[in-house]
C-alpha cells in the first residue's frame, strides 16, 4: 500500500511540474483587449502606485462563463496571495451576477469588496477600520480566442500588489 500511495504521489508531482512548464506557454503572447500602456495598468482600473501600508502580493484569476454574443458573462475568481512568507488562496463565486468581460473598471468594483473582506479576515483577523487599496497589477493576460471558441470560457490572469492601511475618516 505505501508503494502505491507513493507512485501516485511521485506521478502527481511530475505532471503538476508538466503543467506549470506547459500553462504559462498557453498564455504566452495573448494580452488582454484592454488599452494598456506598457509600464501602465490596464485602462478602467483604480490604481494607487504611492499607496503605504502593509504589502500583499500575489496572483488573480478571473474565469468568465456562461458568455453571451455581447460578451456579457458569469465570473469566478481566485487569487493566491501572501504576506511575508504566509499565503492563501480565495475564492469569489460570481454568482448569478454579470459582467462585461471588457470592462474591467466594472469588473474591479464588483471584486474589491468582495476579496478585500476576505483578505482582510485572513491576514488582519484582529485589526478594525483597514481598507485595501490596488497598488500594482501587472499587464492581464488573457486566454487567446480558440479557448472562447472550444470552451466558451476567457481567463484573465494578472499579478497584483495590494496596500492595507487604516481607512481614511
Amino acid at each position: 500500500m505505501r508503494r502505491f500511495a507513493r507512485k501516485v504521489m511521485v506521478g502527481l508531482a511530475v505532471l503538476s511540474a508538466m503543467a506549470l512548464m506547459v500553462i504559462p506557454q498557453a498564455f504566452a503572447g495573448f494580452k488582454s483587449s484592454l488599452d494598456q500602456p506598457p509600464g501602465e495598468p490596464p485602462k478602467g482600473l483604480a490604481t494607487q502606485g504611492d499607496a503605504g501600508g502593509t504589502k500583499l502580493y500575489g496572483v488573480i484569476t478571473i474565469e468568465y462563463f456562461n458568455i453571451q454574443t455581447d460578451r456579457d458573462a458569469n465570473y469566478r475568481v481566485i487569487a493566491r496571495m501572501r504576506k511575508n512568507n504566509d499565503a492563501e488562496t480565495f475564492y469569489v463565486p460570481g454568482g448569478n451576477d454579470v459582467v462585461f468581460v471588457d470592462d474591467s473598471g466594472e469588473i474591479q468594483r464588483r471584486i474589491t469588496p468582495l476579496l478585500s473582506g476576505q483578505l482582510l479576515a485572513r491576514f488582519f483577523p484582529k485589526d478594525r477600520n483597514l481598507c485595501t487599496i490596488l497598488k500594482n497589477i501587472s499587464e492581464i493576460v488573457r486566454t487567446p480566442n480558440d479557448v472562447l471558441n472550444n470552451y466558451g470560457l476567457i481567463f484573465d490572469v494578472a499579478d497584483i500588489e495590494v496596500a492595507v492601511s487604516p481607512c481614511n475618516p
